[in-house]
């Protein structure tokens, strides 16, 4: 019983600090619900896909695999090793997350995005000799409480309808408001602006202070999302900082072409979701 209860308050911590210390959740966020329940920022709350008990474990039986991958890092010691490291690591992730690519859920989504982004910041720091966190870096420490918990009692329920924790993370966001997502768009060309930077360091010195740099810059214009959190925002900050991360490494490799055509269809399809939900907020949209 130790055991379990320790996992349930390990639980209960993370869908606290995802919700944030100020968290809204059990409120109606101010605005127009049903505007809201119609943007794609919202989709998870108001159109959820929780995972199934086969998608749940699909991901859980990945993760020590993900670790191992990481853990190969810290053996890297020159750029042709590096380049087996990436090889190794895209076949690995082409194989063990390929199906759950394949058969997405709302879970499996969020967390695949934090890993990623884990992943290319190992990498980047790897590279560049910056020492740092960011905020993805909790995600292994989340999510392996949320296994430990879903697989004990995958193996104690047959329930095709068991209740899984980890549907419980997306879930329980609030809704983004009309202000908010607003907000949270309004940062594309900030974006753009950093992704154009990255593109201009052209040395070893450069993309070290280009690097150096992203955490503040991270903080300043996310910080807030980061701590309060609604809808997709979380998710899709993970996913914008890992295309951050992975163009950062191919600009190293003097990979520009590369790096620009990473950083342009993040930049692309983020206009796209915008263009389209900021439609609805303006009452553009269809009904």
């Amino acid at each position: 019983m130790t055991v379990i209860r320790r996992i349930v308050d390990e639980l209960r911590q993370l869908i606290h600090l995802l919700k944030s210390a100020a968290s809204r959740s059990s409120e109606s966020p101010p605005g127009n619900i049903s505007v809201q329940r119609r943007l794609y920022i919202n989709s998870p709350i108001a159109d959820p896909k929780p995972c199934t008990r086969e998608q749940a474990a699909m991901l859980y039986r990945s993760l020590d695999g993900f670790q191992r991958q990481i853990a190969k890092l810290s053996s890297v010691k020159d750029d042709e090793q590096l380049a087996d490291w990436f090889a190794g690591y895209n076949g690995w992730t082409e194989k063990k997350w390929g199906p759950v690519y394949a058969n997405m859920c709302d879970g499996t989504s969020f967390f695949t995005r934090a890993l990623r982004a884990t992943a290319m910041w190992a990498v980047l720091q790897r590279v560049t000799h910056i020492q740092g966190t960011i905020r993805a870096d909790a995600t292994m420490e989340y999510l392996l409480p949320l296994m430990e918990f879903d697989m004990a009692a995958m193996e104690q329920d047959i329930s095709p309808n068991l209740k899984l924790q980890l549907n419980r993370i997306v879930r329980d966001l609030p809704l983004c408001s009309e202000a908010r997502t607003v907000a949270f768009y309004a940062t594309i060309d900030k974006y753009q602006e950093k992704s154009r930077a990255l593109l201009d360091a052209d040395s070893y010195e450069s993309l070290q202070a280009w690097v150096m740099s992203l955490s503040e810059w991270l903080e300043t214009t996310w910080g807030e999302f980061y701590d309060e959190p609604c809808g997709l925002i979380l998710e899709q900050i993970f996913h914008l900082q890992a295309r951050l991360y992975l163009a950062a490494c191919m600009q190293y490799n003097e990979h520009s072409s590369g790096a620009s055509k990473v950083m342009n269809r993040a930049i692309a399809e983020w206009r796209s979701q915008a263009d389209s939900d900021l439609a609805i907020i303006d009452g553009l949209g269809s009904a």
